[in-house]
């Protein structure tokens, strides 16, 4: 089984054509999105935070899983980073969207008179 997703994430990598590093951001985004979307709940944002932050840990255990099973060791400062990327802008879009809400409730209308 933990096979089965390490080849998986090969063939999204490849079928897709991007860094696995840039694949995290961009996965990252996306589900966190799709989990808000899916969350009829004020606190949408940040339940989907959490899910991410569930995801990417299962995500990672996996890899470590992968790797110990191929006889290796695994290199724990890509672990981090490959967290981090995934996490990043979701994590800004939590504690910055109500601030960017009230900038733009704020903004003068720039639209010239009708």
């Amino acid at each position: 089984m933990v096979h089965l997703f390490a080849e998986f994430k090969d063939l999204l990598e490849a079928v897709i054509g991007l860094d696995r590093n840039v694949l995290h951001v961009h996965l990252g985004i996306i589900l966190f999105l799709v989990f808000a979307w899916c969350l009829p709940d004020p606190h949408r944002y940040s339940k989907a935070f959490i899910w991410l932050i569930v995801v990417e840990l299962c995500n990672e255990f996996f890899d470590v899983v992968t790797t110990y099973d191929l006889g290796r060791v695994p290199n724990w400062p890509d672990t981090l980073a490959d967290i981090i990327n995934t996490l990043i802008w979701p994590a800004a879009w939590c504690l910055f969207r109500r601030r960017i809400a009230r900038a733009l409730r704020n903004a003068p209308d720039l639209s010239g008179p009708v």
